[in-house]
């Protein structure tokens, strides 16, 4: 389905973005007039706009949009307190692609935040919102964004972040680690995510790192 097709394509220009640019994705920003000119092409940055979306209030819904590619251009931003996603996802796809989501986007994945909103900074921040396919979300839902969740994790106030490593393990629908001996997961996001510039080793190590600070934050048993 075309729907399919879209959400394939802006995983793939967030993975190569992330995996390839001097400037990750950005996943929280602190209010969308920081979205402005956050486009993937500098030329362009200047015409990058944030506008509103439909009907919906501007302090809860915005979208980013530059000329160009939208699958690179174009992102969709909710504050971390909004419930509708997947309506303001569903918006955004016909407002950016004159597409019409059918009830397969809705069975099919979860409009999510990339970051999980219990690690924003507040309620009041922006969050991105993709479609994820709903099984990888379950999964890591249960796994590591369970671990993610507790109080001395949760909350980690910072007015910007960029996408990391996990969250594109996730895109991609790669398996979620269990802890930081879960060599097998951690190699194989370790393997996918690598780059000339940033080889296996050195994601591994950044994935074991982030699984350990995870662990040590738990509530004690």
């Amino acid at each position: 389905m075309i729907i399919d097709k879209i959400i394939k394509r802006r995983r793939d220009a967030l993975i190569d973005r992330f995996n390839y640019d001097d400037l990750p994705p950005l996943v929280e920003v602190s209010s969308p007039a920081m979205l402005r000119g956050m486009t993937f092409l500098e030329e362009f940055a200047d015409q990058n706009a944030v506008e509103r979306l439909g009907r919906r209030w501007p302090r809860s819904v915005a979208v980013s949009r530059g000329p160009g590619n939208p699958d690179q251009n174009s992102s969709v931003w909710v504050r971390s307190s909004y419930r509708d996603n997947r309506g303001a996802y569903r918006e955004f796809l016909q407002k950016i692609y004159q597409v019409p989501a059918t009830s397969h986007l809705a069975s099919t994945y979860h409009v999510d935040h990339l970051l999980n909103r219990k690690r924003a900074g507040t309620d009041n921040v922006f969050l991105r919102i993709e479609a994820i396919p709903a099984l990888h979300n379950t999964r890591w839902g249960a796994i590591f964004e369970k671990l993610a969740s507790v109080k001395g994790v949760a909350r980690d106030k910072k007015s910007i972040r960029p996408m990391n490593d996990m969250i594109a393990a996730k895109l991609l629908g790669l398996p979620p680690p269990r802890s930081s001996e879960d060599d097998l997961a951690i190699w194989a996001i370790a393997r996918r995510l690598a780059t000339p510039r940033r080889p296996e080793e050195i994601v591994r190590q950044g994935l074991v790192h982030e699984m350990e600070f995870l662990e040590r934050n738990q509530p004690s048993a």
